[in-house]
């Protein structure tokens, strides 16, 4: 065999080897969590979408609203994160921190001003804009 054909011959079996191998890669890889969105520097994964999409669904049902349709459902869930993503953006950025202990607090507060409970408090502000608790 000619020098020629024997360089020919290993650079198709390197080829056929190297395809093989990345064949072999490519099945095993597997997609974990997938980005749906992103605000700034902080992702939205579609694990925490499906997360509070479920959970929202689920409250819905319990309320005994009906699910016009779940896309619609999920995109609204989805806008609700990106509000809030864009809310912690801007509070971080003006510096405002708040734990939950004082935002319950403020909530208990304005719902005792309007002399409501909070879960009248809650109702009320989600009849008057659709999830407008959420976004509290």
């Amino acid at each position: 065999m000619s020098k020629n054909l024997i360089q020919a011959t290993l650079k198709l079996i390197s080829i056929g080897l190297l395809s093989v191998s990345m064949h072999a890669h490519a099945a095993e890889s597997r997609v974990i969590d997938k980005i749906v969105a992103t605000v700034d520097d902080r992702i939205i994964l579609k694990s925490e979408l499906n997360a509070k999409f479920f959970l929202q669904a689920q409250q819905l049902q319990q309320q005994n609203i009906p699910i016009e349709s779940a896309e619609a459902l999920r995109k609204q869930v989805l806008e609700s994160m990106i509000l809030e993503a864009v809310q912690l953006n801007r509070a971080e950025r003006l510096g405002i921190n708040a734990d939950d202990r004082e935002i319950n607090t403020q909530i208990e507060r304005v719902a005792a001003q309007n002399n409501l409970s909070v879960l009248e408090f809650r109702n009320r502000i989600n009849l008057e804009q659709e999830n407008g608790f959420e976004l509290l």
